[in-house]
């Protein structure tokens, strides 16, 4: 996951034992693309918007 969000600029916004938070910044083209790859790994959250919370760790926001 980090070698693909690597490819694709991504920040690494938290990293725990068993989850990875990531943020790419692009236009939709690069983020459908960088989505794609990530699809044979679990995906818990996903927001295609601006400026965004989510959960830390393995815990979601729907877990509240």
């Amino acid at each position: 996951v980090i070698q693909i969000g690597n490819i694709f600029r991504a920040s690494i916004i938290d990293i725990a034992p068993t989850t990875i938070t990531l943020s790419a910044i692009g236009d939709e083209t690069k983020t459908a693309a960088f989505e794609e790859l990530l699809k044979e790994f679990k995906i818990l959250e996903l927001a295609r918007t601006g400026i965004v919370a989510v959960e830390r760790g393995a815990r979601t926001i729907h877990d509240r």
